[in-house]
């Protein structure tokens, strides 16, 4: 043996001795699922290790809970089966079997929603009492989207008559909560009912907003002093630049030559810029502090701009879309909900309100169709109603106009910081 080494251990006993384990032999009561860990045991018990500091203190888990969670058994096996029954017992034992009614497909979707969605009953509850705490938006949003169509009520109909349910024959997950849902009287109506109040106030308050956007629109193009000086501005410096042609001697012009205005360029000679610019140097000129009014946050180029989003066509459409869905609802809800008070007899209330509140905006809507229609007339355009242009195109041209304008006025501003350094040097 060479000197400073030991003799080789002996065959068979390289290997550490193995730790007997300390933790007791626990064995779940039905089949669960492994977590596959790498694990070890400690050979020292007093060692100061985070694991002997757990072992000393102990940690208390629901067992039950955690077999309910984590079951491992076969979707046909309802009951639960403990693991220390013997084999006899187990293979006596008949199996639960699960009674399945609807497509695999429509299943899982059912599945999905259940794990989104509080215990059935709760759900079930919730709908019998129409208790808006108990569901948020997204839970009836999902009730609704998952009813079950009247052909799929038949057919669980249908299976509620050919099979027995007894401790063997279980309806499966998805089939238990469907005939839960139909068992509620007009549950389709609730849901509709409790959908249409939750987006209410969201959606009205959007046409509304659109609503007072056209509003001020329309009255900026109508009423305010700075649309007619641009307008006549721009009549007469179209009519001298087209002097001596026949486009020349004009009344008026149509409304897209406010766009055509960036496309005339100041000769080389004079300066750079378009006639944008120069009617921004007129207007400073002659109606100082018009167009700053104009274009400021508060002013009526930003009531354009909001206006130019939406087509007035499809506000009173959509107006009357929803007013008809509201009393639809409220006639529903009303035959449905009978003399006595009930939870459909509340909501029915809250309808009301919504029918009302809607027939108001449609007033104003209509208000504001009529502003626009003198809008027509005022710029002479041709045709009348649908013949002429839609009011988002109508209010986008005058948008895109303010925007000529604000870097028009820009650029003036610049000039005149420039021309103040320079004589300041």
């Amino acid at each position: 043996v060479a000197p400073g080494r030991g003799k080789a251990p002996p065959a068979g006993k390289a290997k550490a001795r193995a730790v007997e384990p300390r933790k007791p032999d626990i064995k779940p009561g039905v089949s669960v699922k492994k977590l596959y860990w790498n694990s070890f045991r400690l050979p020292d018990g007093d060692a100061n290790t985070v694991w002997n500091d757990l072992n000393l203190e102990g940690v208390a888990i629901d067992t039950e809970e955690l077999e309910t969670l984590f079951a491992d058994m076969p979707a046909h096996f309802g009951a639960r089966r403990p693991l220390q029954d013997s084999a006899v017992e187990a293979a006596a034992r008949p199996a639960v079997k699960k009674i399945q009614v609807l497509d695999a497909q429509r299943r899982k979707a059912i599945c999905v929603m259940l794990a989104r969605l509080p215990h059935k009953r709760e759900v079930e509850e919730a709908l019998v009492s129409m208790d808006v705490a108990r569901l948020t938006r997204d839970h009836v949003e999902l009730l609704l989207m998952n009813a079950p169509s009247s052909d799929e009520v038949q057919l669980l109909r249908n299976a509620q008559e050919t099979h027995t349910i007894d401790d063997l024959h279980v309806w499966d997950v998805a089939e238990d909560f469907m005939f839960t849902f139909i068992a509620v009287p007009q549950y389709l109506l609730r849901l509709q009912i409790w959908n249409f109040e939750n987006v209410f106030r969201e959606r009205f308050d959007a046409l509304a907003f659109a609503h007072q956007s056209m509003a001020a629109a329309c009255s900026a193009i109508l009423e305010s002093p700075a649309t007619k000086h641009i307008l006549g501005l721009v009549l007469c410096v179209g009519n001298f630049l087209n002097g001596g042609t026949p486009r020349g001697r004009a009344d008026g012009f149509a409304i897209d030559t406010l766009l055509q205005m960036r496309n005339v360029k100041m000769s080389q000679a004079e300066g750079k810029g378009t006639l944008v610019d120069y009617l921004v140097q007129q207007m400073e000129r002659h109606y100082p502090g018009e167009l700053a009014a104009v274009l400021a946050p508060s002013g009526d180029a930003q009531a354009i701009k909001a206006a130019a989003r939406h087509k007035l066509v499809d506000l009173a459409d959509e107006s009357t879309s929803f007013k008809a869905t509201a009393e639809k609802l409220l006639r529903t809800a009303k035959a449905a909900s009978g003399a006595g008070p009930s939870a459909l007899a509340e909501h029915c209330t809250q309808l009301e309100a919504c029918v009302a509140e809607l027939e108001s905006l449609q007033e104003r809507l209509k208000a504001v169709e009529e502003s626009y229609g003198q809008i027509g007339d005022w710029f002479a355009m041709e045709g009348k109603g649908s013949k002429r242009p839609p009011s988002d195109e109508f209010f986008g041209t005058w948008d895109r106009f303010m925007g000529d304008l604000r870097q028009g006025r820009l650029a003036l501003l610049e000039q005149l910081r420039q021309g103040q350094l320079q004589q300041r040097r």
